[in-house]
């Protein structure tokens, strides 16, 4: 190291290493646990189309997250007639981390194909009728879900946090608040916090520009055996609405013009 006298700035100067190209990868897999999110706006609030999903072939699972053009082909070809379980081979993936895993996600050369006349394919869906092909520890045991009624729900103790419950009800009233979305961080997807009039995140410690909006909504179901106040969040609403806060917000803007 040496340092660059100018004046009264003294600055260290360190000579550039030149970085290992990533090559890009192929990828050959099942698909599992498919998420699409569609009108998402990045840091730069620029609107993007993604799905994310996870591929497993038979030795470990990988994050797969494809973007905009080619997640719009892959959402229209999901929506085929296709043999399940779904094979899928990713062509000139592109390589990253994110929170110490790795994610596979697209950019100009990259191709997908489902359940491709391939005879890797042929190989991987033969090993299928194979029990040693899902080991135990290759995926987390899922608990019982059990059936409750909304007295029960209620009466539940702190023993039964984070725990899934099934019941049936009748939505009754949505609570009149101004807090029915909440803006969460473009990196790490969790949410963002008021400071300086700035979203701000502690997590990744950075100012976020342009949050993503995610519904929030307090409401209160009911039934025979009671009633109780529950939030839906973004993965529901959406579902229920069939749109985005976004594209809620400038159908409401619209409809007040």
């Amino acid at each position: 190291m040496k340092l660059n006298e100018c004046e009264d700035l003294n600055i260290p100067l360190h000579p550039l290493t030149p970085a290992e190209p990533v090559p890009p990868s192929d990828k050959l897999g099942i698909l599992h646990s498919k998420e699409i999110v569609m009108g998402t706006n990045n840091k730069n609030g620029k609107n993007h189309v993604n799905v994310k999903f996870k591929l497993y072939d038979g030795r470990k699972k990988i994050n797969v997250t494809f973007w905009d053009f080619l997640a719009e082909q892959f959402h229209t070809a999901m929506t085929n007639e296709l043999e399940e379980p779904v094979i899928l081979i990713i062509a000139s993936g592109k390589l990253s981390t994110w929170q110490d895993e790795i994610d596979i996600c697209n950019y100009s050369p990259t191709k997908f194909y489902l359940n491709y006349e391939h005879h890797s394919i042929s190989q991987l869906r033969k090993k299928l009728k194979d029990p040693a092909f899902w080991p135990d520890n290759c995926e987390t045991q899922r608990k019982l879900v059990q059936l409750c009624t909304l007295d029960e729900v209620t009466k539940m103790g702190t023993d039964f946090i984070q725990e899934e419950v099934i019941y049936k009800a009748i939505l009754k009233a949505v609570k009149n608040t101004t807090d029915w979305n909440v803006s969460v961080c473009t990196s790490c997807y969790t949410t963002t916090e008021n400071k300086d009039d700035n979203y701000w995140r502690p997590n990744c410690k950075r100012i976020v520009l342009s949050p993503l909006k995610r519904f929030n909504i307090s409401v209160i179901i009911s039934y025979d055996t009671g009633e109780v106040e529950i939030i839906l969040k973004d993965r529901e609403m959406r579902t229920l609405l069939g749109k985005n806060v976004e594209e809620l917000e400038n159908e409401v803007r619209l409809y007040i013009i």
